[in-house]
């Protein structure tokens, strides 16, 4: 909604720039494993259901500080959540955590966003591996939509 009123005011006195309102959550996260799971998250589906399992698997982080970090983020408005602690990311705010990381990886080349998504593509590969090994093929089911 960046320019959407040119040259009027909101009725309400705020600023319409939705990325401002989100860099007011984003600045207000606390640790780095919400930053790096939110970061995540926005490059997954979505209004898709992100497993646990695939946040956990890609961040390095054990079940008590993924739910830390989801309960963070769900708590500033950055996700919701799903069924079992699961996050949720509405797609704007999808786009503004990719643009985050690109803004925050800048000087590094973007190093930073292709740790991110390679951390959830290597992730996914190992859900599916290990669905496929259990025999329940099925179980890649929650990860299909990432």
């Amino acid at each position: 909604m960046r320019g959407w009123r040119v040259g009027g005011t909101s009725p309400t006195g705020h600023d319409l720039d939705l990325a401002a309102t989100f860099a007011v959550s984003w600045e207000q996260l606390q640790g780095a494993a919400a930053r790096r799971l939110f970061t995540m998250a926005g490059y997954c589906a979505p209004n898709q259901p992100i497993p646990r399992d695939l946040l956990e698997k890609a961040a390095g982080l054990d079940a008590d500080a993924c739910d830390e970090a989801v309960a963070e983020l769900a708590g500033l408005g950055l996700v919701k959540r799903g069924p079992g602690g699961i996050a949720i990311i509405h797609p704007l705010v999808a786009e503004f955590a990719q643009s985050a990381a690109a803004s925050s990886a800048g000087a590094a080349e973007g190093k930073e966003q292709r740790q991110v998504v390679t951390g959830l593509a290597v992730a996914a590969v190992g859900v599916a591996d290990a669905a496929l090994d259990s025999g329940v093929p099925a179980a890649f089911m929650p990860v299909l939509a990432h």
